[in-house]
């Protein structure tokens, strides 16, 4: 069977291509060798891999397009769950266990957002330059014995496998090559559309399952980006076509875009019920404090009117002597110098005071003791009763959580569902594309009126 050596401007077509419409193979300079009169174009060989122009690859498409559908999709689930608790809808009890803080909605807005600039800038870089892989990738089926410019020479069945995962077949008829083309491209496009609805749906049970907390998306898009790799691990979206059916990498890919199922409501829960237990804990030390600073106000106005009484009873020398053990006392006690000076002042003005007023300051310092201890007691206790507020917000916490724990892996597991099957879905239609461009390779292969014509000149092999 005849096969027919290559041109500068051959047509190619690639299992990954998107654009509709087949791209040519060309030599980097032009210059080369010319060997009959029939194109005065040179011949090309294995080192000649330049791509005339992108063939608009559907990887990028598929991982950075994936990733925007997958962010709308979270929006929408959230934007679901707040309408859900907001009107007490069905389910509104278990939702609102991953409803959001509103501090949370702007941060995961910035989240998002930023991601998805990220994702379109990558999407639009990989479509224009993806097809330069080609300059790394080899190609395959070249003439054995043939050598142009000391390198084995193209043949049309040679064929290059890009380090994408796509393959690049030589196909040298142009109505051939545009069959080809438009066909691999509407499977393509099938696939494509398969991924972002998978995605999307994907994204909107992260969101329904609490994947809308800033820190949840950050994590997802992080390990769906690859920015989070360790430990030789990959656990990014792949970029890479032609995978075999692997259920552990597409767990691996349902974590990342679901949220990471649970580890998303866990995260949620977690911030939330630290947030509020420490507003709880807070709130009871401040009522506490309000407490003890009543009662020190009110023990200070029974201090001063004890004085009053005092100063009245100065001139009961008796009570003179009473109030100077109030002295030792409260500076055994090391009360304030005030408190001191308050005592030995009435002590010398209770000389000149009747019985009856002393007993009535007595009674009023006595007062005032009481209400300090009241208040010591108080203040001791503030230690027990922040803890024990703080322990009833995490009980409450405690109930969200295993609400979110229930939804986030449900939300796994459905999520992991509707990854097989996209993921399945999407290898059969990789399969049936490379099925179709190879039967189309093989018939322009097997042509040998095209194969002569299109050279004037056949390698019979």
């Amino acid at each position: 069977m005849g096969q027919s050596y290559v041109r500068h401007g051959t047509n190619v077509v690639c299992t990954n291509m998107t654009c509709g419409t087949p791209r040519e193979i060309w030599r980097v300079d032009k210059d080369g060798n010319v060997i009959n009169t029939a194109s005065k174009l040179p011949l090309l060989n294995i080192d000649d891999k330049k791509i005339s122009d992108t063939f608009v690859c559907k990887m990028p498409i598929k991982k950075w397009g994936g990733l925007l559908t997958f962010l709308a999709g979270v929006a929408v689930g959230a934007l679901i769950v707040a309408a859900i608790v907001a009107t007490g809808g069905v389910g509104a009890v278990l939702l609102s266990a991953v409803a959001i803080e509103g501090w949370m909605v702007g941060a995961a807005m910035a989240v998002g957002t930023s991601a998805a600039v990220y994702a379109g800038y990558r999407g639009v870089k990989g479509i224009a330059h993806d097809c330069d892989n080609t300059l790394e990738s080899s190609w395959n089926s070249a003439h054995p014995s043939v050598f142009i410019e000391q390198k084995k020479a193209l043949l049309n069945r040679s064929y290059m496998t890009c380090t994408t995962g796509g393959t690049i077949n030589i196909i040298v008829n142009p109505e051939q090559a545009k069959k080809a083309a438009l066909y691999i491209t509407a499977m393509n496009a099938a696939e494509i559309y398969v991924q972002l609805k998978s995605k999307f749906i994907q994204g909107a049970i992260g969101g329904l399952t609490g994947g809308a907390n800033p820190f949840a998306l950050a994590l997802s898009v992080g390990f769906y980006t690859g920015a989070l790799n360790f430990g030789g691990f990959d656990f990014s979206e792949t970029d890479k076509s032609n995978q075999k059916s692997d259920s552990i990498g597409n767990l691996k890919n349902t974590g990342t875009t679901t949220g990471v199922g649970t580890g998303e409501s866990v995260v949620e829960s977690s911030i939330t019920t630290g947030v509020k237990a420490n507003k709880t804990g807070v709130g009871e030390a401040a009522r506490i404090d309000a407490q003890v600073t009543s009662k020190t106000g009110e023990a200070n106005m029974k201090g001063l009117e004890s004085l009053a009484y005092g100063t009245q009873a100065a001139d009961a020398s008796a009570d003179a002597a009473t109030w100077g053990s109030q002295v030792a006392t409260r500076t055994s006690n090391g009360a304030s110098a005030t408190s001191i000076a308050s005592a030995e002042l009435a002590e010398q003005m209770y000389k000149e005071s009747s019985e009856e007023l002393m007993h009535k300051a007595a009674q009023a310092a006595l007062e005032q003791q009481d209400i300090l201890a009241e208040a010591a007691s108080i203040q001791g206790g503030k230690t027990a009763a922040v803890k024990a507020a703080k322990t009833g917000a995490w009980k409450e916490g405690f109930k969200n959580f295993g609400k979110s724990l229930g939804l986030g892996l449900a939300g796994a597991a459905v999520g992991y569902a509707v990854d097989e099957g996209s993921n399945w879905v999407e290898r059969k239609l990789e399969t049936e594309t490379g099925r179709i461009s190879d039967n189309k390779n093989k018939a322009d292969d097997k042509d040998d009126e095209s194969n002569t014509n299109y050279m004037g000149i056949v390698a019979n092999l």
